[in-house]
């Protein structure tokens, strides 16, 4: 069974990585990892970390950096909020 929260919890456990959050996107239904990061990282470097821990249909197709994840006041990812502005 997939859960999003599993890729988000790796993407988490690494150093730069301030906040994570998976949305199933556009009509192929594509994983995205949006990450919230202390420190530029390579997207690579993200992937490669979740494809190490987690089985292969787990594991988000791309890796987007952005400048905030929207939270609520208990600090949850507000899933039903549009993406957030990639990093340019």
């Amino acid at each position: 069974r997939f859960s999003p929260e599993e890729a988000e919890q790796v993407l988490e456990s690494v150093p730069e990585v301030r906040r994570a959050l998976m949305k199933s996107e556009g009509l192929d239904r594509r994983f995205v990892a949006y990450v919230e990061l202390w420190e530029a990282v390579p997207p690579e470097r993200l992937l490669d970390a979740v494809r190490r821990r987690l089985s292969r249909y787990k594991c988000p197709d791309i890796v987007v950096a952005v400048t905030e994840i929207p939270v609520t006041s208990t600090g949850q990812a507000r899933t039903g909020r549009p993406p957030p502005h990639p990093l340019c």
